[in-house]
């Protein structure tokens, strides 16, 4: 487990375990809380979205779920725990309810927000911490699909889950889930899909089968 970083319940008391932002003593807040979060991010950029120069590069989106602004100078974003001030912010100010976006590009020469690091296509660390390096919010995650991103779902406040781009704006509906409860033998994959699955139970006939996406829609059923 990384320093400063703990493993407890999300839900609190019910859901499995994850890693979380400490809350000794207190409850399980999958480390979102009023202020500023990592909302969104992309590590294999081919044609979402261009910097100011033009280039499609890695990126991380930040949203201030608070009710107020929040001055984001001397706090640090990075890929290494053992590194967490790799880059700075200058003084620059994320409104209440509002979204910044951060290049993750080794842009060392580059005006604006361009850290010094890209993230891992193979999978990456993001910390987010104040200026006293504490941790205010840290993402895992594993390879993601070109163009594609992995965000909070619901906006702002949700655990992480698979997406299509919304750069700079509200998170939509999540593509996939890394949690699943359900028979033992059951297989459901690819996981991301985009536009098949298989499902495979071999214990089990089918009377009926019905596909819901994760906000309680049926998207499938036969």
């Amino acid at each position: 487990v990384p320093d400063d970083i703990a493993i407890g319940r999300f839900p609190n008391g019910s859901g499995p375990f994850s890693l979380l932002i400490p809350t000794h003593d207190n409850l399980n807040t999958n480390s979102v809380q009023p202020g500023v979060v990592i909302n969104e991010y992309q590590s294999d950029n081919f044609s979402t979205a261009a910097d100011q120069w033009g280039g499609f590069d890695d990126w991380i989106e930040i949203y201030n779920n608070s009710n107020s602004p929040i001055n984001l100078e001397g706090y640090f974003l990075s890929d290494r725990i053992s590194e967490p001030t790799q880059f700075e912010f200058p003084d620059t100010t994320i409104m209440p309810n509002d979204y910044m976006i951060i290049w993750c590009d080794q842009g060392l020469f580059e005006p604006g927000l361009h850290t010094f690091f890209k993230l891992g296509c193979g999978g990456d660390d993001i910390l987010f911490s104040d200026p006293d390096t504490l941790t205010i919010d840290y993402v895992r995650f594993g390879i993601i699909t070109s163009d594609q991103t992995e965000g909070r779902f619901a906006n702002g406040l949700g655990p992480i889950s698979c997406m299509e781009p919304s750069h700079g704006g509200n998170n939509g509906d999540p593509l996939s889930t890394e949690s699943f409860e359900g028979f033992e033998t059951l297989e459901i994959f690819p996981n991301p899909s985009s536009g098949f699955i298989t499902i495979n139970n071999p214990d089990l006939d089918f009377g009926s089968l019905r596909v819901y996406n994760l906000v309680g829609s049926i998207v499938f059923q036969k």
